[in-house]
């Protein structure tokens, strides 16, 4: 990633990762009392059985919750919930004619996550254009990216 943004004319480039271990941890106890909390079920009865359950695990997520946020101050590992990148943008831009040979020489497949945002639309259809083994992941109902199927 640093490689990339350096040849599209970011210099300085900072990757932080978001959180930690724990961090991940927490989240991952949060959901599965989320799952309880508030359940999803077609079932009223297995609905309202599931909710009575899950007020035994509500100081479980309180806690998991603070935990999580208190851990995001620390950094430690690979494992985390993502990452920032902050790249203030250099004088030269990098032309898309430059970058072409570049995308040719990934190695692939490329996965664009996001491809129905704004960048990532235009990130794909960039990459789709030159090679073939391009896949996009994007939310369902938005469409910017061509050629994207649902799957």
């Amino acid at each position: 990633m640093l490689h990339l943004l350096g040849r599209a004319g970011f210099s300085d480039v900072v990757v932080r990762a978001r959180g930690n271990a724990l961090t991940v941890a927490c989240y991952k106890a949060m959901a599965i009392c989320t799952r309880f909390i508030m359940p999803q079920e077609r079932s009223r009865v297995r609905s309202v059985l599931m909710r009575l359950a899950g007020v035994g695990f509500v100081p479980a997520f309180v806690a998991a919750a603070v935990v999580a946020n208190v851990s995001l101050r620390y950094e430690g590992g690979d494992d985390c919930l993502g990452y920032t990148v902050l790249a203030p943008q250099g004088r030269r831009l990098v032309t898309r004619a430059e970058l072409l040979p570049y995308i040719r020489s990934l190695p692939g497949p490329i996965l664009i996550t996001g491809a129905s945002g704004l960048i990532g639309a235009s990130l794909y259809n960039a990459i789709a254009a030159e090679r073939a083994d391009v896949f996009g992941v994007e939310k369902s109902g938005r469409r910017r990216a061509a050629g994207i199927t649902n799957r």
